[in-house]
């Protein structure tokens, strides 16, 4: 099998993006497939949100959708978090992570599936800096590095990450968060419709590896 890179556009604060970790995870395991993220900042600058009732509900709406069509778990850690108005949604500590992660010991789909399991399963704040340090050593990543790393994202790079991921959503024609793009041998650029992998990560993990979609 020729090799193949997948991009995936996502964000840590987007539910879909969490109902498809599993393919994220099946894709990992196929030899010759390269997985780069690209995350998109949904929730950044004055697009970050304080939760309240509103917003909530429609969260725990969408939730409700993406579990029965997917199979992931949003605990009930997950939904007390929610009903803290003091919560701030932001992306950018999260992304700031994962690119740091990746960074330092090549460990950013590890680190935003760890993001995602912290957020959705174990009800934490992935916005804050102690919980993303934390999640650093549960990694086992340099702490002191890690931090440097994630001071230094905050700053500049994720800025300028999440600018070049939205260039390439735009680029694709994509439409929001989770997008998957194919890259072939001949770097030529193709979006794959999840629709028909939702929640069967054996099913996507065979396209893979075939080459059919």
């Amino acid at each position: 099998m020729p090799g193949m890179t997948l991009h995936y556009i996502y964000d840590p604060l987007c539910g879909w993006c969490y109902g498809v970790s599993s393919l994220i995870q099946a894709a990992k395991e196929v030899a010759n497939v390269k997985i780069e993220l690209h995350g998109g900042g949904m929730l950044t600058g004055d697009n970050r949100r304080q939760i309240d009732n509103t917003w909530r509900d429609y969260v725990l709406s969408q939730d409700k959708r993406i579990a029965s069509l997917t199979g992931q778990i949003f605990s009930e850690q997950y939904v007390a978090l929610l009903n803290d108005k003091s919560l701030i949604m932001d992306s950018l500590p999260p992304i700031s992570a994962i690119l740091a992660a990746e960074k330092l010991a090549g460990k950013g789909v590890e680190m935003l599936l760890a993001v995602q399991k912290a957020h959705y399963v174990r009800g934490l704040k992935i916005s804050e800096t102690e919980t993303l340090l934390n999640l650093a050593n549960e990694l086992q990543l340099d702490s002191e590095q890690f931090q440097q790393e994630l001071i230094l994202n905050n700053e500049s790079e994720s800025l300028q990450h999440i600018r070049k991921s939205r260039e390439l959503l735009a680029k694709v024609g994509g439409s929001g968060f989770p997008t998957f793009i194919l890259e072939n041998d001949r770097n030529e650029l193709s979006i794959i419709s999840l629709d028909k992998y939702l929640g069967q990560p054996k099913r996507w993990q065979d396209a893979l590896i075939h080459y059919q979609f």
